[in-house]
């Protein structure tokens, strides 16, 4: 009697710490309660989760029970109405205090993701943005409004607008210009996180690229139109236009004055022609003159042209 007494007093001494640091993620209506590991007396621990209404006194049980995993996926009906969870530990007879945690209502706590998968493809001046819905392969799936965010390399602000559809294309953009888009989902009054900025470049339309070939042929036949003329007037004109072109000679105006004066002009010749060396001088003239001119030439000396004239 007194060991049975000692066991009960010894087994109902042992117990269970209840989980701590409890907490609810849900995103995308993928609803996760997490806790703390509890540490049990020997070998491994499970937990037990249940679930009721805030209106209601009645607990049930979700799918979470005797699991070894400290957390728990649920996903029974709770986005229409305000729900509270507890979960306790359990070692064979052993079972901790429940801890409890909520409300929680999916439908206004959830995390809304950004849309995935996003693309942007060009043709000429338009633009077509394409992605997947964060609720794919869900009832809510067509509930969802986008909210698309878009601006170009030369604007400081975006414009945005919204669609209900997973692709929407942007027609009659300005020409090679750079946009960039950024998708936002949102369902009823929950706006989920935006997504990262996705951008392409429009191309040239045929009309243009067909506009641009005119212009090039055009300026490219204007110039060799332009030559041509230039070259039938530079042949037709070319006396005229040398004229023209190369300045006239103007003969300095001290030369000028000197070269008036005929006794200068004459005086000048002679005396460069005189300092020059000549080997033999032939002068016709009488035979006595020409001889004192060959002699006064080869000794270097002056004649006196005046005096000679004298003779003549």
């Amino acid at each position: 009697m007194k060991c049975i007494l000692s066991l009960i007093l010894l087994e109902s001494s042992v117990f269970l710490p209840a989980p701590q640091n409890i907490t609810i993620e849900s995103r995308n209506f993928v609803n996760v309660l997490r806790w703390s590991p509890v540490k049990g007396v020997n070998g491994t621990v499970s937990y037990h989760v249940e679930q009721r209404v805030v209106s209601s006194e009645h607990w049930e049980e979700v799918n979470c029970t005797n699991i070894s995993k400290p957390e728990c996926n649920f996903d029974h009906g709770m986005e229409v109405s305000r729900n509270l969870l507890r979960v306790r530990a359990e070692q064979g007879g052993l079972k901790s205090n429940w801890s409890q945690v909520g409300p929680f209502q999916a439908k206004t706590d959830t995390i809304l993701g950004p849309p995935w998968e996003i693309n942007v493809t060009s043709e000429a001046n338009t633009l077509t943005l394409s992605f997947r819905s964060p609720l794919e392969h869900t009832k809510y799936d067509s509930d969802l409004v986008y909210i698309i965010h878009q601006w170009d390399e030369s604007l400081s602000g975006n414009i945005s607008s919204e669609t209900k559809n997973t692709a929407k294309k942007f027609k009659n953009l300005k020409e090679a210009t750079q946009y960039c888009f950024q998708v936002q989902a949102m369902f009823e009054n929950i706006k989920g996180e935006i997504s990262g900025p996705h951008c392409n470049k429009t191309t040239t339309t045929e009309r243009t690229r067909n506009i641009y070939i005119a212009a090039i042929f055009g300026v490219l036949m204007f110039t060799i139109l332009a030559t041509f003329l230039c070259l039938c007037v530079i042949r037709k004109y070319k006396s005229t236009i040398k004229y023209f072109w190369q300045p006239r000679l103007r003969i300095p105006s001290h030369y000028e004055e000197d070269l008036q004066n005929a006794q200068v002009v004459a005086e000048y010749t002679f005396w460069n022609c005189a300092e020059e060396h000549w080997d033999i001088v032939s002068v016709i003239s009488n035979t006595s003159q020409n001889q004192t001119l060959r002699d006064s030439f080869a000794s270097g000396n002056q004649v006196d042209v005046s005096n000679l004239n004298e003779h003549r």
